[in-house]
């Protein structure tokens, strides 16, 4: 597992005043009158948000870039400089500082008004260790990218920090299709005075122009489309119902776009090859996505990013032919929802979704509403729904295979190592279904001990159920009609007639 690297990198934070929400990857605090920024920043795409008040005010975050201090003295500081706009209650990129230019400076409010990144030491005393929290984030960012969040986001770049790139966006930040429509007001104004879009700023000596304001630019996901143009009949079922054709072509699609090495690329050149040997460019580019728009529901409760998250779990769990195709991928998959639904609970008070409710079929995302049948839900109904269906699939393939025969070791080899052996076709498919179940089975052990999901498809359909005065009442669970293939769902016979 590759570990972000301890730096003399700084976030410096100029005039940020206290009793406001701060908060950088995972945690949030309170800022105090000292509070100056942070220091020992950890090489890799980081997350800086703050808001007015720590009540429901829209929060305003900004991406930038930790890089290694290459060419710099050993403990020379560098880093980003950001200043609090009292008139826009927000942090803005400072253009032009002498700091910039006189490391001395940081040098001198490195230890009273810099606080560590996360505050741990070695066991001799020194400051520099890479805390476990910052491994905790490099997992839930491997996949992040500079060309992901110019895609996303657009990006700005200050002179006074060397032409690095930013980027901005708060948390009624939207993607067009998920602006709402309201009677009298055209979508441009819905977005910039209620959503608030993504701000992209002018370059340096276009200052008296206005900032453009964009919407989030995410991955063209159709849930309802599903299927190659011009396909009919069984081609078009079997599409809809097995999602690889659609996950194929989002892949071709940014294919292209994604050439960027993601956060990898702050890291050293092997550790580097060794996670670009087993993932496509292309399947890293949804991977990052997915972990973006996780973050951002996690950190600035942005409900269109909730929207996408969900619409990539729809598409990817909804996939049959592609397991086959790229186990690697779909096992990365399974390990980072392990690990976001992990934070989902552990980071946000009373957990970010309702993942321990009765029912489960209403959307349990406790930033917004909905329900777990439309693009907007999301909660334990409909992820239990996914994780059901994705596994009933996986059996299907098992059943096609001789299970017995794999071993778990065989499993962990990743795509390289089955590319490269002697099974054949059968052995290599064999041990991709292993590789997949092994993490399957990893998350389902998880949330049935973390929120006690029963994912076993063997429950009670109907039964009596006594009341309080004893009377007893015929019940039936209708929840899964669709699945089961009752009620509504349930299939007709149709009568057609004579052709004649």
């Amino acid at each position: 597992m590759t570990t972000p690297k301890p730096t003399h990198n700084v976030l410096l934070l100029q005039d940020i005043p206290p009793s406001i929400l701060c908060g950088i990857d995972l945690i949030t605090f309170t800022t105090t009158l000292n509070f100056q920024g942070f220091k020992q920043i950890p090489t890799g795409y980081h997350f800086i948000y703050t808001s007015p008040t720590s009540s429901d005010s829209i929060r305003h975050g900004i991406w930038f870039a930790s890089r290694p201090s290459h060419n710099l003295p050993p403990q020379r500081p560098q880093g980003e400089i950001k200043k609090w706009d009292s008139q826009q209650e927000h942090l803005v990129q400072v253009v032009h500082s002498p700091i910039q230019n006189n490391p001395s400076i940081l040098e001198s409010v490195w230890d009273k008004l810099l606080i560590p990144y996360r505050q741990q030491q070695h066991p001799d005393g020194s400051d520099t260790q890479v805390p476990k929290e910052a491994t905790e984030w490099y997992r839930l960012t491997d996949c992040i990218s500079s060309n992901l969040l110019d895609r996303i986001l657009g990006s700005r770049t200050g002179s006074a920090i060397g032409k690095r790139k930013q980027w901005e966006l708060t948390s009624v930040s939207s993607a067009t299709k998920d602006i709402d429509a309201i009677p009298g007001l055209d979508e441009e104004t819905v977005r910039r005075y209620i959503h608030g879009g993504t701000r992209v700023h002018k370059q340096e000596g276009d200052e008296d122009q206005e900032d453009e304001l964009r919407p989030l630019q995410f991955l063209e996901i159709d849930l309802q489309k599903t299927w190659p143009e011009g396909a009919v009949g069984r081609e078009r079922t079997e599409a809809a119902q097995d999602r690889s054709w659609a996950l194929g072509e989002l892949l071709k699609t940014y294919s292209s776009s994604s050439s960027s090495h993601p956060n990898l690329h702050l890291q050293p050149q092997q550790d580097r090859k060794e996670k670009t040997d087993q993932l496509e460019e292309s399947e890293i580019h949804i991977l990052g996505e997915l972990q973006f728009t996780f973050l951002m529901t996690l950190t600035l409760s942005n409900y269109s990013c909730m929207k996408q998250w969900k619409r990539i779990l729809q598409l990817i769990f909804t996939c049959r032919k592609a397991v086959l195709a790229r186990p690697v991928f779909f096992t990365r998959v399974l390990k980072l929802l392990k690990s976001q639904l992990k934070h989902s609970e552990e980071d946000v008070e009373g957990g970010l979704f309702d993942l321990r409710g009765e029912g489960g079929d209403d959307i349990a995302y406790r930033g917004g509403g909905g329900s777990a049948g439309d693009e907007g839900g999301g909660g334990a109904g409909l992820l239990k729904w996914l994780l059901k269906s994705f596994r009933r699939g996986l059996d299907d393939l098992v059943s096609s295979s001789d299970e017995e025969e794999i071993s778990t070791d065989d499993a962990e080899g990743g795509m390289q190592e089955m590319k490269n052996d002697d099974d054949g076709d059968e052995g290599r498919r064999r041990k991709a279904i292993k590789m997949v179940k092994n993490a399957y089975d990893d998350l389902e052990n998880f949330v049935k001990s973390e929120f006690n999901w029963e994912m076993n498809d063997s429950y009670v359909r109907k039964g009596l159920l006594q009341l309080e005065d004893g009377e007893e009442v015929e019940m039936e669970v209708d929840d899964l009609q669709e699945e089961d293939e009752r009620g509504e769902y349930a299939p007709v016979v149709v009568d057609l007639g004579d052709p004649s």
